[in-house]
């Protein structure tokens, strides 16, 4: 994965749902993170194509948890249509993000 494509989705994910990385990368198992890691692990797979392997190394999680996290997504119907309903939006600011990473904006 790329850097800046992938600091992109994850200040998305954090901005989206008010948390920050550290938590983000926590070993905390709240519902709030636990869809945010979800969201994070979804839009890796749909936006940058990336494994189960490298979306953990990003999160310090190994690729058996994020494979859970992909289940999650695909088992739960009301997961699945938020984000689903949000991919265009999600794609939208990904771009944006990337866009401003470009011209060495935070």
């Amino acid at each position: 994965m790329k850097n800046k494509e992938l600091t992109a989705i994850i200040k998305i994910v954090c901005n989206e749902t008010n948390i920050t990385f550290v938590e983000l990368c926590s070993k905390r198992r709240s519902s709030k993170l636990t869809k945010a890691r979800i969201l994070f692990v979804v839009l890796c797979q749909k936006i940058l194509g990336s494994s189960l392997a490298e979306i953990g190394k990003y999160i310090s999680k190994n690729h058996a948890t994020i494979s859970r996290y992909e289940k999650r997504y695909e088992e739960e119907n009301w997961e699945s249509a938020f984000i689903n309903k949000k991919i265009n939006y999600f794609d939208m600011l990904y771009k944006k993000t990337v866009r401003e990473l470009n011209n060495g904006r935070n």
